[in-house]
């Protein structure tokens, strides 16, 4: 082979081996900026307990609602049932985004495809503080049976995901990072037609 040969072979041979090279390279820093992602957004979005709590307060204000004496204390503990069902749909959310963070860091994403029902949720929040909105301000008497039934379907509604959360989280604390979006996947996947359901008695 002559010298020039030899030379155009050892130019491709190097483009070649740049060519496959760059392209991997780029691979894995990618998935080392998601990877990194997924950790640094897991320090302040994974908190179960806060959505405990949260729908603790809830039913235990919405018990308040039921029980009070005057318009305004009702008026309060509404105002606190809508204060926490916006804590509840952002906590929720966050913990979704880092799941997906985590699946795209770490694996296919086949465990948040499977959890479309979390939407729910936050649509079902969405929904109850739209439909507190006029009693919380007295636009609307809180005192009418209607209301008094819908927001004791509401509780109930509550009442059963505090259930299956807690169920879900008993052993948050000591979860693996792949177990809690496996746990966060499940809780929304077999449980997709309750809901499904969630808060229909503010959308009557």
């Amino acid at each position: 082979m002559s010298g020039k040969k030899k030379w155009a072979v050892a130019l491709v041979a190097l483009a070649l081996v740049l060519a496959a090279a760059f392209p991997g390279r780029a691979a894995v820093r990618e998935y080392r900026y998601q990877k990194s992602l997924a950790l640094s957004f897991e320090a302040f979005t994974w908190n179960p307990e806060h959505v405990s709590v949260g729908l603790d307060a809830m039913c235990a204000s919405i018990d308040e609602a039921l029980t009070a004496e005057g318009p305004v204390q009702q008026r309060e503990a509404l105002l606190t049932v809508y204060s926490w069902a916006e804590d509840v749909q952002e906590a929720v959310q966050e913990m979704g985004a880092y799941c997906v963070l985590y699946e795209n860091a770490y694996h296919d994403g086949g465990y948040v495809r499977a959890m479309d029902s979390k939407s729910q949720v936050t649509l079902g929040m969405v929904r109850l503080k739209t439909f507190l909105q006029p009693y919380v301000t007295g636009a609307r008497d809180a005192s009418e049976g209607a209301f008094r039934e819908q927001l004791q379907a509401v509780e109930t509604d509550l009442q059963w995901m505090q259930g299956v959360w807690g169920d879900a989280f008993a052993d948050g604390e000591n979860l693996s990072r792949r177990e809690r979006v496996r746990t966060f996947a499940a809780l929304f996947w077999d449980n997709a037609p309750a809901w499904g359901q969630f808060f229909d008695a503010v959308s009557q």
